[in-house]
């Protein structure tokens, strides 16, 4: 627990993850304003409406394996018809026992974690068959020459093929496998806060070495 979400590994886990607090998302936003020269911007700013968009608390949970990898998520915002791309990442440090949730009343909280996951392959085989004839008409002809020249005659000869489909005809068979896995804990979970550092960087490339992050800055629990 202590050291869970220090690293940008990009691995979530088998937890349970709440909304993004109204605080944390906010702060975010600022970040990037400042990091895109606006930090002094309004609430009405039009790239503060496209950040509650694609950076919503909703989409940050969502892209949370992105997040917490080293690379960031990105995201692009227009700014004075502009295209900026945005980098976010994030990690978790000072982890608290969630004091709002209380104490369990007659012992300890029976909470249990689950997480499911669906996936799907599938297949198609095709095949296809006919049958063709073919009609050949030949013809020979024969020009004699009459004048007194070294060629004596021409012979031509034409033949004309004519092809018919008689058949042509094709199958495919295709096969959907859905699978799923469901991943339960045996042990009763318990709620913690910590405190969210997150990293911005701003039209970057996204292999660009790691000294292009600028500093973390906290935004809440």
């Amino acid at each position: 627990m202590l050291g869970y979400g220090s690293q940008r590994d990009g691995n979530v886990g088998l937890v349970l993850l709440e909304p993004l607090s109204e605080a944390v998302v906010n702060g975010v936003h600022q970040q990037v304003m400042t990091a895109l020269g606006l930090g002094a911007a309004p609430d009405t700013h039009p790239v503060r409406e496209q950040l509650r968009t694609v950076a919503s608390g909703e989409e940050l949970v969502l892209n949370l394996p992105y997040l917490r990898g080293s690379l960031g998520f990105r995201i692009t915002v227009r700014v004075d018809g502009r295209d900026r791309t945005v980098d976010l990442r994030t990690r978790l440090a000072n982890p608290v026992a969630a004091a709002r949730y209380g104490d369990a009343e007659g012992g300890v909280r029976d909470v249990r974690v689950e997480r499911r996951g669906i996936g799907s392959q599938e297949s198609v085989s095709s095949e296809a068959s006919g049958t063709i004839r073919t009609l050949m008409l030949p013809w020979t002809g024969l020009f004699p020459i009459s004048r007194a020249i070294p060629v004596r005659g021409v012979d031509a000869a034409l033949t004309l093929a004519l092809t018919l489909n008689q058949l042509s005809s094709s199958a495919s068979v295709a096969s959907v496998v859905t699978s799923t896995t469901a991943q339960r804990s045996n042990e009763p979970s318990e709620p913690y806060d910590f405190t969210a550092m997150w990293d911005v960087r701003v039209d970057t490339p996204a292999l660009a070495a790691p000294a292009t992050w600028g500093r973390s800055s906290r935004t809440g629990r």
